[in-house]
């Protein structure tokens, strides 16, 4: 860590105060010159860039992180955030799913950027949180013991992989996926060195954050390991990665998959099959078509879940599901996926969808695509104008031909 990034971040400690003050005075001023040069002029260039940055943040971070907790003196609290730390932060609903599974005593949150997946564990464990940047681990810092929290939380500034973790605790561990300066999915790219994260999770139970596509060879996961998806409202967020007691803990299967689908009030789905089932294939749509939630298809459990739930696939896992069953239906709210029932099915062809949209006076308000390289906006925009009730338009491939549905919203 450069000495420029450790004198900014103990400028800000010493500080905060006066750049909490700053960042409600951008909120409730704007940022109109004066002020800017006011500020500026109080706290300097560099304390004023962090703070007008976080201020800008802040609508931003709420909706990832939660509501910070009030100050003492009544004052809103403040999530301290730069826009890459805000980017990589977990939601509040994935940390706070993720919390259940980090159930010891004592938790270490390695690599932990602004606190987003320590805040949701500290409620219930005492925390060591660490990152090696100087500036993050401060803001982390601000984030955890803010307000009328009452956290068992210790940050430190280390090198993690140096760090001498606490005996027994549960560990977390949220390697940099952007060590290069661009996103990347491989874990071997990630810093720190994915032999180093698997010697640190050796020995303790352990979840490993990582990007949802990433994938890895089996002689290079910790052994036992057991690889969850998780969604939330239906796009896959990431992928963790459980290891040692953490999988008996939690009655997971050695070496399989799971998937989880949360909402925005963070209700939860699961979805863990205790075996690799097999699902029937069709050719055609039957009376309801259902997509499975993203985080089933990113963990490729699409045929165990058609298997267990008694769907057909059509045009294998890569596809849409259908089933007959009128049931279904009023367990829709309970199933990872969108059901909904079929008003039409035929060849994809542009003009007869267009013309059966008109008999109906409807239109095709969305377009879900599987199979196919069709682009749901092109699609979607002549089929706009041909009516007044608003129909899905599904797209797949199946026994080697294009086909199209029609069903009621999905």
């Amino acid at each position: 860590m450069s000495e420029h990034a450790i004198r900014t971040s103990h400028q800000f400690v010493d500080q905060q105060q006066a750049c909490e003050h700053c960042v409600r005075e951008i909120d409730r001023q704007g940022e109109g010159i004066s002020t800017i040069k006011r500020l500026r002029d109080r706290i300097g260039d560099e304390l004023f860039s962090i703070s007008l940055t976080c201020a800008r943040l802040q609508s931003k971070a709420i909706s990832k992180l939660g509501k910070p907790d009030d100050r003492e003196n009544g004052e809103p609290g403040i999530w301290w955030v730069t826009d890459q730390s805000l980017q990589q932060a977990t939601p509040w609903q994935v940390a706070k799913y993720k919390a259940g599974w980090l159930t010891g005593g004592q938790v270490a949150d390695l690599c932990c950027g602004i606190g987003g997946d320590s805040l949701q564990v500290s409620d219930q464990s005492s925390i060591t949180a660490v990152d090696a940047d100087p500036l993050i681990a401060a803001m982390a810092k601000a984030n955890l013991t803010q307000g009328f929290a009452r956290r068992q939380v210790q940050v430190f500034c280390q090198d993690v992989t140096k760090f001498s973790l606490p005996v027994g605790a549960d560990l977390h561990v949220d390697p940099d996926r952007r060590s290069r300066g661009r996103r990347s999915s491989d874990p071997r790219e990630y810093e720190p060195s994915w032999d180093a994260v698997v010697a640190m999770v050796r020995s303790s139970p352990a979840v490993i954050k990582l990007a949802p596509m990433a994938k890895l060879p089996s002689e290079l996961l910790p052994q036992p390991h057991h690889r969850c998806w998780i969604s939330l409202q239906r796009t896959v967020r990431e992928q963790s990665l459980l290891s040692g007691e953490m999988i008996d803990r939690h009655q997971l299967r050695p070496g399989g998959r799971s998937a989880v689908a949360i909402s925005a009030d963070a209700s939860v789905r699961t979805f863990t099959p205790e075996e690799d089932l097999k699902a029937a294939s069709v050719s055609t749509p039957h009376t309801f078509l259902i997509d499975p939630d993203s985080a089933i298809r990113a963990a490729a459990l699409t045929e165990p879940f058609a298997a267990y739930h008694g769907l057909h696939m059509l045009g294998g896992p890569s596809g849409f599901l259908t089933t007959d069953d009128s049931l279904l239906q009023s367990k829709a709210a309970s199933l990872m996926g969108i059901i909904a029932p079929v008003v039409w099915w035929g060849s994809c062809d542009m003009k007869k969808i267009r013309k059966e949209l008109r008999n109906r006076n409807a239109y095709a308000v969305t377009a879900k695509v599987r199979g196919t390289d069709h682009d749901p906006a092109k699609i979607l925009k002549p089929l706009r104008n041909t009516g007044e009730q608003p129909l899905t338009l599904w797209i797949g491939r199946s026994d080697d031909r294009v086909y199209a549905a029609l069903t009621q919203l999905a």
